[in-house]
């Protein structure tokens, strides 16, 4: 079994003004778990 490295990533996290203003901005990312998560 071999492995290779195929690519690097960066995870940018964005939302509404009007979200923020609903639910309060995030100060750390743990904070994110406390947000409501929109489903698809």
């Amino acid at each position: 079994m071999s492995s290779r490295h195929l690519l690097d990533t960066r995870v940018l996290t964005v939302a509404f003004p009007s979200y923020l203003a609903r639910h309060g901005r995030p100060a750390t990312p743990d904070d994110l778990t406390r947000q409501p998560c929109p489903r698809r």
